[in-house]
């Protein structure tokens, strides 16, 4: 996992002595890895044959998983301490992953895992985000579509929304300078595919990584959720100018968000999405985008 990662760099700083304080406090988060290591087992027997280097991936990261298990367990136990790099990078892959192919199963392991080998870290991205995306609407009831123009860009995924088919397409910045850069791809993406539709913005990075302390899971989740739309207020209209509103009518903000559980001492990682419409309101595509809304409505996304 890159250092630039945002979440990365606000863990760093406290990653010893939060490493530390797993080893001390025996049983703290295992059930945690063991749910992880039973998601990687089964996402190892779903690649089967058909997905080899996915395979591997997922292997790698559940060595990882099992040796955090045996630390929190005993810290004296036989084994080398993986980099907080390496466990963030290993939960996060199979949580994303798991959810991905829960709800996508349908369409097989090489279209769902095959972004794992890809030579372009921006498209393995952008796929990611997209696969993501459509995992969310199908659990919503909307039927998706995973290539669904001829030009098969990456990140762009099909979404019917009562019977009107819509392409979204992702959008990835690794820095808040690459904003328009994303957004202004995003939209030649939509308008290549033929279709309208949503723009698909990954906003980790454009987010305040500072730790969040809450006593509940469901305070972690609104206090998330309230970042997503702090930053979605500032973002809407640069989005919009970058992409232009002829094919995407509505933005959606997608961020995995860490916080922490100060009753259960247990790290929650939620996945948030947020939404806001690009068109003007007496757009007649609004109606589609409120057929969206309703339907997100109805996806518990943490």
């Amino acid at each position: 996992m890159p250092d630039t990662h945002p979440l990365a760099r606000a863990l760093a700083a406290q990653a010893d002595a939060q490493i530390n304080e797993l080893a001390r406090a025996r049983g703290l988060g295992r059930d945690t890895f063991d749910t992880l290591v039973h998601k990687a087992t089964a996402l190892l027997e779903f690649a089967g044959d058909d997905a080899p280097v996915a395979a591997d991936i997922v292997r790698d990261h559940r060595c990882v998983l099992r040796a955090v298990a045996r630390l929190i367990d005993d810290p004296t136990a036989d084994e080398i301490p993986p980099s907080n790099d390496a466990v963030y990078a290993a939960v996060l892959d199979i949580t994303e992953l798991d959810a991905i192919t829960s709800a996508l199963r349908r369409f097989g392991p090489g279209p769902l895992l095959g972004h794992l080998n890809g030579d372009d870290p921006a498209a393995r991205r952008r796929d990611r985000l997209g696969l993501s995306f459509a995992a969310v609407c199908a659990r919503a009831g909307l039927p998706v579509e995973i290539d669904p123009g001829p030009s098969g860009e990456a990140g762009v995924v099909g979404v019917t929304l009562d019977r009107w088919p819509i392409a979204a397409a992702a959008a990835v910045p690794l820095a808040p300078g690459e904003l328009e850069v994303e957004s202004r791809r995003a939209g030649e993406a939509l308008r290549r595919s033929g279709r309208p539709g949503l723009i698909v913005l990954e906003a980790g990075m454009l987010l305040d990584w500072s730790p969040i302390n809450v006593a509940d899971d469901a305070t972690a989740v609104a206090i998330m959720n309230e970042r997503l739309d702090a930053l979605m207020i500032g973002v809407r209209d640069r989005v919009a100018d970058a992409a232009g509103t002829d094919h995407a009518f509505g933005l959606v903000l997608h961020a995995t968000l860490p916080a922490l559980n100060a009753a259960s001492r247990r790290m929650l990682f939620a996945e948030c999405l947020r939404a806001v419409n690009l068109c003007d309101a007496d757009d007649p595509r609004i109606h589609g985008f409120q057929t969206f809304i309703t339907a997100l409505g109805k996806v518990d996304a943490g």
